[in-house]
């Protein structure tokens, strides 16, 4: 079983897998560098992804500027 970076357990290594309905939402909620984003790229279109790292370098000064978390967290409920 492979550990990932941020210590957990890589779910690919378990042998699961999930069927999800088609429209489905997935929420993704996890400690920063867990590999949310890869994730969430390796299995859906970049147009399918709401991601708060990319809402925050649309207002902020990048992906990684928390600052702008104020600023671009509530695009989510508009």
């Amino acid at each position: 079983m492979r550990i990932c970076q941020a210590g957990g357990v890589d779910p690919a290594e378990l042998g699961t897998a999930v069927a999800l309905p088609d429209p489905a939402l997935v929420a993704l909620a996890g400690a920063s560098g867990s590999g949310k984003s890869v994730w969430a790229a390796e299995h859906y279109r970049l147009d399918e992804v709401v991601s708060s790292d990319r809402l925050r370098a649309l207002v902020g000064s990048g992906e990684h500027d928390l600052n702008a978390s104020a600023d671009a967290l509530p695009c989510l409920t508009t």
